[in-house]
């Protein structure tokens, strides 16, 4: 290439870079200074506008050690004044300010600065699938690595990874030679196209938003973390006791409801659209003894204690992955009355992979209640949390499994498919939040074959609308939810193999060179 064929691509590059929603509506950039002497792709009209946009911090690199390949990325506020000759005779960014002061330094500083949303690396040749052949220094490999750890350590988002390259540096897939070490970039932008490293795919047709597999094996290995995490900010105080139990479900508490339907008075306005009564046979309650109660998920207890007061004689046992929050029930379990106190049976349990017939008698529970639980699952996770189920409830259909959680096309969803922050949608209608805990979004179809798969058999399911006013920000909030009912299996497991453990992506470490 000329070196003005190469201006019209830099221009052409940088135009499509400019496009690209994550680069437009990043807050945090990191982008290296082009060389002419390597012939690298211009970024320096890219940093400025980045500058004087207002909106944006800009890091550029600094070489620290090169017997370690070690780079820092470092913030500067005027690309004049700022950079100087560095190694190599690259252009870098002075290490302090005009003042004397320490510049801000995107890894050292990530928890007061917050993470990376776009890092912009060069290189000498690129694949289709996203492979990047560096200069053989191992800069951008070793920070890269260093980065993803960061931000695993503070629970940010990983940032996009963004190469820049002239179309005669693009190889075909599987081309680029790659070693253990080598980052694989999510985009490439050249003058020609921007491409995405899924094969066959173009970027346009790649949700740059969705989190990456990396991510989606950290929430769901760490869950039990996050969820440890929750109760000991908010402790019992963050949900409510479920005190409506009977109202929604009255054919499980038909005494209780008959007392209180005349009592209540509801205040929202609530709806109930996509009714469906299933082929199961009606629920039945036992008069010749007491029932057995099993909550999964049961947080800090906020659906036990109102089922210890609607069932005088019933054993309710409860489980939660989350250690702090099972220390929580049994607290409060501690307080009831001496004759109420032993009916609490608390538990630790991940029901997704660890056997209930540990603290549950085998085919003993009458009713299992699942409230907001099953959305903090993975889709394939809740499949293995009703089968471990199985072994515990009473077989022939005489149980019943209660379900209330989130529905798709709630208020929430639609927030979580309005963001642009990238790295929160994991799968299809399954979403994590900012904390790391995770919520799905059922449809009505979708809840009912999970249960069919698992041999339970629809009894009812409705989606429930209700809008509720938020005074204090004067406006209307439309929430869905949705219930079901499910008879226990006709024939109930007697065993439960777990699922193999998450592992995730093995993370290279920088090998020691020998002096």
């Amino acid at each position: 290439m000329t070196r003005e064929d190469m201006r019209a691509a830099d221009a052409s590059i940088e135009g499509r870079l400019g496009e690209m929603r994550r680069t437009r509506d990043a807050r945090r950039v990191a982008a290296y200074l082009a060389s002419e002497r390597l012939r690298e792709c211009a970024t320096s009209g890219f940093v400025r506008r980045a500058l004087a946009s207002g909106n944006k911090r800009v890091f550029v690199p600094l070489v620290s050690d090169a017997s370690t390949s070690s780079m820092r990325m470092l913030e500067i506020e005027d690309p004049e004044t700022d950079v100087e000759r560095g190694a190599y005779g690259l252009p870098e960014p002075r290490a302090t300010r005009a003042d004397g002061s320490r510049r801000v330094d995107a890894l050292e500083d990530i928890e007061t600065v917050g993470a990376l949303d776009v890092i912009i690396v060069p290189g000498f040749a690129f694949g289709e699938d996203g492979r990047r052949l560096g200069r053989g220094g191992g800069y951008y490999d070793a920070f890269l690595a260093r980065y993803a750890d960061a931000c695993v350590r503070v629970n940010a988002s990983p940032p996009l990874v963004v190469a820049l390259a002239y179309e005669c540096q693009i190889c075909p897939p599987g081309v680029v030679p790659i070693d253990a070490h080598d980052r694989i970039v999510d985009v490439v932008v050249t003058e020609s196209r921007s491409f995405a490293r899924t094969p066959g795919r173009a970027l346009d047709e790649v949700d740059m938003s969705v989190a990456t597999d990396f991510w989606r094996r950290k929430y769901e290995r760490d869950a039990r973390k996050y969820w440890d995490t929750f109760y000991k900010q908010h402790g019992e105080n963050f949900f409510k006791d479920r005190h409506w139990l009977a109202r929604e479900w009255p054919e499980v508490f038909p005494l209780a409801a008959e007392r209180m339907s005349s009592e209540h008075v509801s205040e929202t306005s609530r709806d109930r659209v996509e009714d469906r009564v299933g082929s199961a046979p009606t629920y039945v309650v036992p008069v010749d003894r007491p029932r057995a109660f099993l909550e999964v998920g049961c947080g800090v207890g906020n659906t036990v204690f109102p089922i210890v007061e609607l069932e005088p004689e019933a054993t309710v046992y409860c489980c939660d992955f989350s250690a702090r929050a099972i220390d929580l029930v049994k607290q409060r379990a501690s307080t009831l009355a001496e004759k109420d106190r032993g009916r609490v049976k608390a538990f630790v349990c991940d029901a997704t992979c660890e056997s209930l017939l540990d603290n549950v008698p085998a085919g003993s529970i009458d009713v299992a209640t699942l409230v907001f639980a099953l959305s903090a699952m993975s889709r394939e996770r809740m499949s293995f949390c009703l089968r471990n189920l199985s072994t515990v409830m009473r077989d022939g259909q005489i149980g019943t499994i209660c379900v209330r959680d989130y529905a798709a096309g709630d208020l929430a969803q639609e927030r979580f498919e309005g963001k642009s922050a990238g790295n929160q949608k994991i799968s299809e209608n399954f979403y994590v939040r900012s904390d790391g805990t995770r919520a799905y979004y059922f449809t009505r179809e979708d809840l009912s074959a999970l249960f069919a798969d698992e041999g339970m058999e629809l009894r009812n399911v409705h989606v429930q609308e209700a809008v509720i006013t938020n005074r204090a920000e004067a406006n209307d909030m439309s929430r869905r939810w949705i219930q079901a009912t499910f008879a226990s299996p006709k024939a109930a497991a007697t065993n439960f193999e777990p699922p193999p453990p998450v592992e995730l992506p093995q993370r290279w470490t920088p090998p020691v060179k020998s002096s």
